[in-house]
């Protein structure tokens, strides 16, 4: 009896070690990826709070475990540690000035671009949605190509300046602005992997050009935002848009900016007047700070009503018609325009003022005609009211009453 006990002791002794042997080593495996999984998170903490190095060493540390076969790296952690590092790398070069940083800023650039188009591969032949971050992967990779073609075409317009019009750096701008060529093997009118392209600057990548990446995010990512930074598909538009102006293609670029989906306000205008008082016609005349007020920014009032309605778009506050003929502007009207409205842009912040006042009367005829009576309590220094629009909290219409040639409100409490 007694040597049976020890033999059934034995068999589980043997039994409890084996079995113990998997819990552990499963546990290893957990331990692993709980490991790795913390590394990507510190990553994105580190991306999130502007220390970009530190983020670089965090997805690194994984890459290189995996590179090295030193431990078993799940493909989805493998590919998060690709996508960060290769935004790591790209942000990090943003925080390099001067020409002494350049080389360095390019090798940062160049190691982001290369990493995306792993990163790339990998999702391919995965099927990944994280549940811990809100990225859309397929989308930051066409975005991080998209900033690397802007960049790279910033990049060679400085080098050809800098050594006085090397037309060989022209070349390189053709090939990110407008893309490399191919052979169209299957007659769909778009490059597709495996077909024979020139790669004219040997880094063995086909290169889409910015405006087949551009259309790209708008087909596929139109509502693109990056948690991380303020990269959303509104400023990846302005890139293909700053190209056109490069190139003086000034209605492709007015034509672009026609097709894009952007928040317009409805600003309704109301102004008190005595009928008596009316020269026969009413104007209100206006646009964005910072953009020429002209003739072109005319809007006629309703003498019935006493009033008028503009949509505008605060984003990006381009006028392409001119409201006397109701046609398209051409030439340098249309050029002046476009310049105004992307200054615009790029000198907005989270607030956008418009400006306006009303004409009683021609427009043309005298300049007195124009509110000549306002105070600096609702008027800029050139004589203009002004409306605060908060582009956090866009509203879709917004009421203005006025009394003409005042400040005071009181002739609407009447």
């Amino acid at each position: 009896m007694k040597i049976n006990i020890i033999y059934i002791l034995g068999l589980l002794f043997i039994f409890s070690c084996d079995a113990l042997d998997d819990i552990v080593s499963e546990l290893d495996e957990n331990e692993v990826q709980l490991d790795f999984d913390y590394y990507i998170q510190e990553g994105w903490d580190s991306f999130e709070s502007e220390d970009f190095l530190a983020s670089i060493n965090f997805f690194d540390y994984i890459l290189n475990a995996y590179q090295s076969a030193t431990e078993e790296v799940q493909q989805d952690i493998v590919f998060e540690a690709y996508h960060g590092y290769a935004w790591s790398n790209f942000f990090i070069a943003s925080t390099l000035f001067g020409e002494q940083n350049s080389n360095q800023r390019l090798e940062y650039r160049n190691t982001s671009y290369n990493t995306f188009f792993i990163a790339d591969a990998i999702l391919d032949t995965i099927s990944f949605d994280s549940d811990n971050y809100s990225f859309d992967y397929d989308c930051d990779i066409l975005a991080g190509k998209v900033l690397h073609h802007d960049y790279k075409i910033y990049y060679y317009l400085n080098q050809y300046f800098a050594y006085d019009g090397d037309l060989e750096y022209l070349e390189d701008v053709d090939i990110y602005s407008n893309g490399e060529e191919f052979i169209d093997s299957n007659g769909n009118g778009q490059y597709d992997d495996g077909e024979e392209f020139i790669d004219s600057n040997n880094n063995n990548k086909f290169e889409f050009g910015l405006q087949s990446l551009v259309t790209q995010m708008n087909v596929n990512c139109s509502d693109y935002d990056f948690p991380y930074a303020e990269i959303d598909i509104n400023k990846i538009n302005m890139m293909l848009v700053k190209d056109y102006l490069r190139k003086g293609m000034y209605s492709d670029a007015a034509s672009f900016i026609e097709t894009l989906n952007l928040s317009t306000i409805n600003l309704e205008f109301n102004i008190e007047i005595p009928d008596q008082d009316i020269n026969n016609e009413m104007y209100l005349i206006g646009d964005f700070l910072n953009k020429t007020i002209d003739s072109n920014d005319l809007y006629s009032i309703n003498l019935d009503t006493k009033s008028v309605s503009i949509e505008v778009t605060p984003f990006l506050p381009c006028n392409f018609y001119d409201l006397d003929m109701n046609v398209l502007l051409v030439g340098e009207d249309l050029r002046d325009e476009l310049l105004d409205c992307v200054d615009t842009y790029f000198e907005t912040s989270s607030e956008i003022i418009f400006r306006y006042k009303f004409v009683n009367g021609s427009f043309d005829e005298s300049i007195y005609n124009q509110e000549t009576n306002l105070s600096s309590q609702c008027s800029d220094i050139d004589g203009y009211r002004t409306l605060d629009i908060n582009l956090n909290t866009i509203e879709d219409s917004i009421v203005i009453n006025s009394c003409y040639n005042s400040c005071s409100q009181s002739c609407f409490n009447n």
